[in-house]
């Protein structure tokens, strides 16, 4: 029997991060199996079940009943499977208890394991799920490195990184570590390691985003962007339509005396922004 203290700290864990116990019940079953099978050096079929309420951990062998065994890891003969239960044939599968003592040493190295690989999967799942749902928004990021094809950004506040590819970048725009920037966040996308953010300064959309953010007309509805033509870095033209009469779109984006707008041209250098009424 395993001390009861290691199911008591699953429990705890369950209530410390919010992760439902049964994800680590299934993932320390199958860990502890692998490790079972590698310890033993046994090829055999080996199932690990874990009895939370009774604190206990149970090893079985499932071996094959044949007339003649030719593999005794994995085969049983059918005169000694019939010791065990008579009405045994050919064919059926039979399982055995080898719980060994040492269980105990086994099951806290590979729980170790098991659990921070599954805390490191959970917290990409939470982050790539957060993320995901931000895809087509603007996020504030950090500049933390430099390099001649990419700029990586830390995104706050998940603290995530994101890469900015030349192409999403504002020509001859500079970044250096340590700057405060906003960003569109283009797409996310995952590997082996972690999910990857992909975002952006030069896309249409965060201009479109930066006009939500500062013109409370276009972020109510009462102003639609109808269309946005950009060349990042130099000049974007983008037409506006409202179906109040008692709106002027065209006004609403610039402010008075050009407020609304010269914060956006702030926050893109300087790139000429052209603001027109919308001709179906």
């Amino acid at each position: 029997m395993i001390n009861k203290d290691f199911f008591a700290a699953l429990d705890e864990l369950e209530k410390q991060r919010r992760i439902d116990k049964s994800e680590f019940i299934a993932s320390l079953e199958a860990g502890l199996a692998s490790a079972y099978k590698k310890e033993n050096a046994t090829s055999a079929a080996i199932e690990v079940k874990l009895y939370p309420d009774q604190a206990k951990i149970r090893v079985f062998a499932y071996k094959t009943i044949v007339d003649e065994v030719t593999d005794e890891e994995k085969e049983i003969s059918l005169e000694e499977a019939r010791k065990i239960k008579p009405g045994y044939k050919v064919g059926d599968t039979i399982s055995q208890e080898i719980t060994p003592k040492n269980l105990s040493r086994i099951a806290v190295q590979t729980a170790r394991q098991v659990i921070m690989q599954r805390l490191t999967d959970i917290k990409k799942d939470q982050i790539y799920a957060e993320m995901n749902e931000k895809s087509g928004e603007i996020v504030n990021a950090i500049v933390r490195k430099v390099e001649p094809n990419s700029v990586y950004v830390e995104i706050l506040p998940t603290q995530m990184e994101g890469i900015m590819p030349v192409s999403e970048q504002i020509r001859n725009e500079k970044y250096n570590v340590g700057d405060m920037i906003k960003v569109l966040v283009r797409r996310i996308t995952t590997n082996n390691r972690s999910p990857q953010v992909i975002v952006s300064r030069a896309h249409p959309d965060f201009v479109r985003r930066l006009f939500e953010l500062d013109v409370p007309e276009v972020k109510s509805g009462l102003v639609t962007i109808k269309k946005i033509v950009r060349e990042a870095g130099f000049r974007t033209k983008i037409a506006v339509a409202s179906d109040d009469p008692n709106i002027d779109p065209v006004g609403a984006c610039i402010g008075p005396r050009g407020s609304r707008i010269n914060v956006i041209v702030q926050e893109l250098n300087g790139e000429r922004i052209d603001v027109i009424n919308w001709c179906a």
